[in-house]
């Protein structure tokens, strides 16, 4: 089975004690679900500002967001920027280009 972004984020949460937060083990599973994937699309939002995004993103004026950023967003690591959820956008955007 392979792992997703939002799979390595529950997994992380469970090991720091998110049953604490989410309750018992598996009754809000969906909760940090929802959550992995709002900092993974958050971090995808803040990348917006870079020339790189507009080029896989917006097509005829049209900002789409495509399998292949979902992807890539599923999959690169999270790290704090600015206090926020973000992704290394120099790696997140050569991982495109070898896509």
């Amino acid at each position: 089975m392979t792992r997703i972004g939002a799979d390595l984020v529950v997994e992380t949460l469970t090991a720091l004690g998110a049953d604490t937060v989410f309750g018992e083990p598996g009754q809000h599973e969906v909760t940090a679900r929802v959550a992995a994937i709002d900092w993974r699309c958050l971090a995808l939002a803040r990348l917006y500002h870079r020339p790189e995004f507009k080029y896989w993103s917006v097509h005829g004026g049209v900002i789409t967001i495509g399998t292949i950023l979902l992807e890539a967003a599923a999959t690169e690591p999270l790290i704090e920027t600015g206090g926020e959820p973000g992704f290394d956008a120099d790696r997140f955007f050569n991982r495109l280009r070898l896509h």
